[in-house]
């Protein structure tokens, strides 16, 4: 049975009973979580806990809570043990947002697949910065270890360059400066 984990979340308005689902942010891979209300007619979607601020560097596993609930989101954290609330906070817009070193094994409860997936594509990350700027020793053992699915990689890594300089070159072609009149 892999049934999903369900909490009781307390906020301002009440109480929700909520379990949490992973994933990430299209632009930067960073971790998204999201909570999920289960009432009488079903799931549905009750707020995000994380917020995507691209302009500030964050470790994996780390997330800026979302400022709208984010008492409660922060006191929910704290208590079900889900991460370390780091010691400082980040301001963006008119709002701040602090930073939470999120614990994996905890949110696996909640979302083993979702978890899953996030540690694939940080494995993935690594892999390709070895492959880009890795010296030529890591290079080496790193293709032993992997075998032909990093040539296969580095293969299509070719291809999508080659491609998207291509595509650099034809916009610049066709967004050539215009001569003057």
């Amino acid at each position: 049975m892999n049934e999903e984990k369900k909490v009781p979340f307390k906020w301002e308005f009440g109480e929700e009973t909520i379990s949490l689902q992973l994933g990430m942010y299209a632009n930067n891979q960073r971790l998204y979580i999201g909570m999920i209300t289960h009432i009488e007619d079903g799931a549905e979607p009750f707020a995000d806990m994380t917020v995507n601020l691209p302009g500030y560097s964050l470790e994996p596993g780390e997330a800026f809570i979302s400022g709208d609930i984010s008492k409660d989101l922060l006191r929910f954290i704290k208590e079900n043990k889900l991460g370390k609330v780091l010691p400082y906070q980040v301001q963006s817009g008119y709002g701040k947002y602090s930073a939470v070193a999120f614990d994996l094994e905890k949110l696996k409860a909640f979302d083993p697949k979702g978890v899953a997936e996030f540690r694939k594509q940080d494995q993935v990350e690594y892999l390709l910065d070895v492959l880009l700027f890795g010296e030529t020793e890591e290079k080496a053992a790193l293709i032993t270890e992997y075998g032909k699915d990093v040539i296969q990689l580095e293969q299509r890594m070719a291809e999508l360059a080659a491609a998207d300089a291509a595509r650099t070159k034809k916009h610049h072609e066709r967004h050539a400066a215009a001569p003057e009149r």
